[in-house]
């Protein structure tokens, strides 16, 4: 008989275990859930629509660099981003006094890649390849992949806010750039 007297001190005490516990537990339970705030941004976004993104990418006169991203650098040339406009294309034959040559007007682009003479680069949601021979002002073959990429966010978050999302939109566009509101 002393083995259910044992079985019956350690049920006891596990049921005042859990009792003293239990309060404690449900204390968590029934505070209230405050709702995330919202991501505010300072910005507002710039759309594009979708039919106007696929022919978006086009090679124009040389334009005065505002903003520089990322460069390049093959043979004498300089491949520089500017960020969410395009690249600038400049002759560094001389690297005191680079000489710009054309623009490729590349919509929401924010970084690129090079490899031989193509060009690799984000526009907006879809990734572009586009073959050139260097240094020229013209395009040979433009290649690409729709929505390769989620849209840009604004400067100030890392993430679009939700009230700009594409079920929130009316029609097919795009986000390709953010200006202060």
């Amino acid at each position: 008989m002393p083995v259910n007297r044992t079985k019956h001190k350690l049920y006891t005490l596990c049921f005042y275990a859990l009792i003293s516990v239990l309060p404690f537990v449900l204390q968590n339970c029934m505070q209230p859930i405050e709702p995330l705030p919202l991501p505010i941004t300072a910005y507002e976004p710039v759309f594009i629509s979708r039919k106007d993104l696929d022919s978006s990418v086009k090679i124009q006169a040389a334009k005065p660099l505002n903003a520089a991203g990322k460069i390049y650098t093959i043979g004498s040339y300089l491949y520089i981003n500017e960020p969410y406009k395009g690249v600038h294309i400049y002759n560094n034959a001389d690297p005191a006094k680079p000489v710009g040559i054309s623009f490729i007007a590349i919509p929401g682009s924010h970084d690129i890649a090079m490899k031989n003479n193509t060009l690799y680069a984000d526009n907006s949601v879809d990734l572009v390849a586009i073959q050139f021979f260097s240094g020229t002002v013209s395009i040979s073959k433009l290649t690409r992949i729709r929505n390769k990429f989620p849209e840009p966010p604004p400067p100030d978050l890392g993430i679009v806010p939700a009230e700009f999302y594409n079920a929130s939109r009316r029609g097919d566009s795009v986000i390709i750039d953010w200006r202060k509101k």
